[in-house]
This record gives C-alpha cells, sequence and structure tokens, in this order.
C-alpha cells in the first residue's frame, strides 16, 4: 500500500479494455508509467446471473460525485473523476507539456468535435457487442453502421496533412486508435475497404511509446469487453 500511495493516478475499471485501455494507454503515452491499475471483475454467479460484487460493494465508498467506472484518482490535485471523456481530457491537460491537447483556440474546439465524433462510433459498437445473438447481427452492422462511420472518418482524413486526425498526435488519436484495434480484434476486416483509417490504426499501434505500453503490465489484449457480451474476446 505505501507504493500505491507514492503514485500520482489510480485507475478504476472493469478488468476488461472497453474504455478502460484508452485511460491505461494515455497515462502511459503522457509518461505516467507507474500508476494503480485498480482492476474490478464480474465472474459467473452461482443462480446463473452475473456477480458485479467486486464493484457495487464499494462503489460509493470511493468519495465520487457520480460513482461509476472508469474513475480517476489524481493524488496530487486531490481531483475525483468519472467518465471517460473527462478523464482523457483532464490526464491531456495536465500533461501540457507533451502537446496531446490545446486549451484554448480553434484546435481546441476541433478536438472537443473528434472526441464525440469517436465516441458516437464506440457507442453502437459496444452496444452491438452486448446486444448482437448471431453472428448475422454482427455482420449487419460491420456492413452498414461502421461501414458508414468508417466511410465518413476515412473521407475527414483525406483531407489531413499528416496520419493523425489533426496531423498531429492528440489523445483522441489515443482514443480512436484504442478502439479501432478492439473492432479489428473483434470484426476481423472492419478496417479493409479504408486505406486511411488502417493507416491511422497502424502508425498509431506500431510507434515506440505504444510499442512499449503493449509490452507492459498495463497492456491487456482481451478481453475487450465483460463476460456476457455475445461478441468478445477472451484469452485462454
Amino acid at each position: 500500500r505505501e507504493r500505491e500511495r507514492e503514485m500520482r493516478f489510480t485507475l478504476g475499471y472493469w478488468k476488461i479494455r472497453a474504455l478502460g485501455s484508452p485511460c491505461r494507454l494515455l497515462l502511459w503515452m503522457v509518461g505516467q508509467r507507474d500508476f494503480e491499475d485498480k482492476l474490478y471483475v464480474v465472474e459467473k454467479a452461482e443462480n446463473g446471473g452475473w456477480d458485479r460484487t467486486a464493484w457495487s460493494n464499494v462503489k460509493f465508498n470511493q468519495g465520487l460525485d457520480f460513482p461509476n467506472l472508469p474513475y480517476l484518482f489524481d493524488h496530487a490535485t486531490g481531483v475525483r473523476l468519472t467518465q471517460s471523456a473527462a478523464i482523457l481530457r483532464y490526464v491531456a491537460r495536465q500533461h501540457k507539456d507533451k502537446s496531446f491537447y490545446e486549451g484554448e483556440g480553434p484546435l481546441a474546439v476541433h478536438l472537443d468535435m473528434l472526441l464525440e465524433q469517436a465516441y458516437d462510433m464506440q457507442r453502437p459498437f459496444t452496444r452491438t457487442c452486448y446486444s448482437a445473438s448471431s453472428q448475422d447481427e454482427l455482420t449487419s452492422y460491420r456492413e452498414t453502421v461502421l461501414k458508414g462511420h468508417l466511410d465518413i472518418l476515412e473521407k475527414y482524413l483525406e483531407k489531413q496533412n499528416g496520419p493523425y486526425l489533426t496531423g498531429k498526435l492528440t489523445f483522441v488519436d489515443v482514443f480512436l486508435c484504442e478502439l479501432l484495434d478492439q473492432m479489428a480484434v473483434l470484426l476481423p476486416g472492419s478496417l479493409s475497404g479504408h486505406a486511411k483509417v488502417a493507416a491511422l490504426h497502424k502508425t498509431f499501434w506500431e510507434s515506440p511509446d505504444v510499442a512499449a505500453f503493449k509490452a507492459s503490465k498495463y497492456y491487456m489484449e482481451g478481453p475487450v469487453n465483460n463476460l456476457m457480451a455475445y461478441c468478445n474476446n477472451v484469452p485462454q
């Protein structure tokens, strides 16, 4: 416990990728290579349902205004946050020297718009992973809803001067590229036919900092979603 108190940040989330991995990855990218990664596990209950008590038993004892996962504690400032978008913005703003976020002006507004657009991609993806009951439903989602989002993103990237969303790496690229990787893992071939999107994904995941993250204790290949999701990858 003494070691944990020396760490500036504590991140709490389910023991899955989903919305936790973008936060883990951004902390790593801004130089926070030693943070507490508090993982909560959903287990199969004896009655056939799902046991979420690892989180529900402590949910309202964390000093959070709106208890939820993920959460972030900044032990240096006393800030306690929930909502993944707020966490991503906060971490990026706290590390301005890393240039992951512009605090004001047209680019800041543009980044906020890009993050909301990325969440518009994430929400139906996650919802479909949990609600689908057949491969046909996943195929339909991939060929209609997801393709529509990727078509729009492809056209946007064609107008940029670099592989990233604004030409340089920002916190929105971190969120989006983690999401794209989850899509590529769970829906193989989903990025095909979108050369710029695939190049963004490839450039990000092959960069030295991200390669180092993949070799760290904070990276997990899966599961992407919790165990009750129809579409998932559960490492053996």
